[in-house]
């Protein structure tokens, strides 16, 4: 038996960059963790990336019952329409239970889903994940508008429970709409794309940076502060980019 499969159905606490979770893992893949937070009731996709230890907290099978709902690939007896029907969103009940190749199809099947986005410990976003281009996501929340999230640092994504929403908005007072944002497929594309544009960078444990962007060079972007002064930052420590 392989050394994963020891740990599947089994709870589990994961360590993180700043932050710890826990709940019982549903599915390893090659790139991705799938665990299921039953004191919130939301299904999470952590990327391997992230992961700095895995600990098991129960070495018992967890029972049968829960093993059908996971990784075995049939859905959960919950329906995905519920209290959502004909209101354009999906609730992450429709994807427990679906067996996921990798990082990027489980991103894909978010889609349209309200989340909760993590970048850090302590940067947090509630919203829906509106699009996955080659190396960053699209991510629109009530507060912050569309938010552009690089992967390689979101943390993790929590599916909300059947019925919930961010900040309990009703689907007319947070309509799913398409963006207005001309895309590119690269972020390094996209922020070239937004030359003169007003954002405000994430830096991670950093403090923020709000200005005007202006060009990129060498994995570099300028940016042009409230002072006038002229900032020169890495798109490596770029966490996140609010437009």
């Amino acid at each position: 038996m392989s050394v994963k499969n020891v740990w599947l159905h089994r709870r589990i606490k994961i360590q993180l960059e700043g932050w710890e979770t826990e709940g019982i893992l549903k599915a390893w893949h090659k790139d991705l963790l799938v665990l299921d937070d039953e004191v919130r009731g939301r299904e999470v996709f952590i990327p391997l990336h992230q992961v700095k230890d895995i600990q098991m907290l129960e070495p018992t099978e967890i029972g049968a019952e829960t093993d059908a709902a996971g990784v075995g690939g049939k859905e959960s007896s919950s329906n995905s329409e519920g209290s959502n029907k004909g209101s354009g969103l999906e609730s992450s009940a429709s994807h427990r239970g679906k067996s996921f190749s990798g990082y990027r199809p489980a991103l894909m099947a978010a889609k349209g889903v309200f989340s909760e986005a993590r970048l850090s410990a302590s940067h947090v976003l509630h919203g829906y994940l509106a699009g996955l281009m080659t190396d960053f996501v699209i991510f629109c929340t009530p507060l912050h508008g569309a938010v552009l999230i690089p992967l390689q640092h979101l943390q993790a994504l929590s599916l909300y429970s059947p019925g919930m929403s961010p900040y309990g908005l009703s689907p007319e007072q947070f309509p799913l709409r398409p963006l207005s944002l001309g895309l590119a497929r690269q972020f390094e594309q996209q922020l070239i794309r937004l030359e003169g544009e007003m954002a405000v960078i994430c830096r991670g444990a950093l403090p923020d940076v709000a200005g005007v962007l202006g060009h990129v060079e060498e994995g570099f972007v300028f940016m042009t502060g409230a002072d006038g002064q002229q900032l020169m930052l890495p798109l490596s420590a770029i966490h996140a980019l609010f437009i």
